[in-house]
């Protein structure tokens, strides 16, 4: 199956609605019986869709930059869209489309970003340039050992390679690539809990940068050094390990998400820049949405 799906970071503000959610993607399909003219059953499956739309709000803390030791608080409102007919599915973190389907394997192109950073409000970047928004997007090969991308309930591999830019929307920086390798699985309890289904998503990742991505966020100019900012020319590879554990809740109309991760910069390519004040670093964040319409 081929799909394309927008997958954010957790240093992208509007990112929370998608880091939150962990989706329970529902397979509706159905069939009809239709007598043949010799009285033989044929089976035919019915076209159907199903669509929700909700609204809510958002929290949560995130660093400024990976390897900063400060961060700011996010409060913000964010849509709840579930849609699925017989050949695309659209969710608050996937649009997929059945463009072609293997038995284990997926391709997918993924999306992903950073928040911008203002450098004279992080003590580490002060005098330094600031740190634009930053857009990602490339391809993501996942590899099926249970279920399929649509399962409740799937653990599969997923190798990750995103071409990265930079922009203040007056321009467009190339800023290099970005890959990942990780184990996720999602499970849905077999159980109610406060009446309601509850799903659980875990992943565990290894990151890694090209040069120029690591330079855009590490490196320290002979000119921008200080007595406490040394220069630093950051060099690409390893960029850290990713934890994280989710879980998304629904009773009714009533959506509820929590999230963390943690990450590790230690033993990193760039782990000696006097820019990664901290070498882990901690994501949480909860959501909480309201469906008004379903059809």
């Amino acid at each position: 199956m081929l799909k394309i799906r927008t997958l954010f970071t957790s240093r992208l503000l509007l990112s929370m609605c998608v880091l939150l959610s962990a989706d329970i993607a529902i397979a509706a399909t159905e069939s009809a019986i239709k007598p043949t003219s010799d009285n033989i059953r044929e089976i035919k499956p019915v076209k159907t869709s199903r669509l929700s739309i909700g609204a809510g709000v958002a929290g949560s803390y995130i660093a400024d930059y990976m390897g900063s030791d400060e961060g700011r608080y996010y409060v913000l409102p964010i849509p709840y869209i579930y849609y699925q007919s017989d050949k695309v599915t659209v969710d608050r973190n996937a649009y997929e489309g059945d463009l072609f389907e293997g038995n284990q394997w997926h391709l997918a192109l993924d999306a992903g970003g950073a928040i911008p950073v203002d450098s004279d409000k992080n003590k580490a970047r002060k005098g330094m340039d600031d740190l634009d928004w930053v857009a990602e997007i490339g391809s993501s090969l996942e590899y099926y050992f249970d279920g399929n991308s649509r399962s409740t309930n799937r653990f599969y591999a997923d190798l990750s390679i995103r071409k990265a830019f930079a922009t203040d929307f007056t321009g467009l920086d190339d800023v290099g690539w970005t890959s990942s390798i990780a184990l996720k699985h999602k499970y849905q309890l077999q159980s109610l809990v406060f009446g309601g289904r509850t799903t659980l998503d875990t992943s565990a990742s290894v990151a890694f940068y090209s040069d120029k991505y690591a330079q855009y966020f590490y490196s320290v100019a002979e000119s921008e050094a200080t007595n406490e900012r040394f220069a630093f020319d950051a060099k690409g590879g390893y960029a850290g390990t990713r934890l994280s554990i989710g879980a998304s809740w629904r009773k009714n109309r009533i959506w509820a998400g929590l999230f963390t991760r943690y990450s590790y910069l230690g033993n990193t390519s760039f782990e000696n820049s006097s820019l990664v004040k901290t070498k882990t670093n901690v994501l949480t964040g909860l959501a909480v949405s309201y469906i008004f319409m379903e059809k």
